[in-house]
């Protein structure tokens, strides 16, 4: 299993918004096409940021919030 993370600059960049979102959309196809024409290598088809991740209850693990003191 393989997956994006990026971190999402919230406008700290001209148009970062925009372009990330294009960025999703044409990930999400090539992964979209990778799984279909094999199975051993399986690609998550959304990108992920790292405010996701550290935030809210993605991460659901108690020894590893409490590492990473989330």
């Amino acid at each position: 299993m393989l997956g994006e993370i990026m971190f999402d600059f919230k406008g700290k960049i001209t148009k970062c918004e925009e372009k990330l979102q294009n960025y999703k959309v044409v990930y999400s196809e090539l992964a979209n096409k990778i799984n279909e024409h094999q199975s051993q290598v399986r690609i998550l088809e959304n990108v992920i940021s790292y405010q996701e991740i550290f935030s809210g209850d993605f991460i659901e693990e108690k020894e590893i919030k409490n590492f990473y003191k989330l």
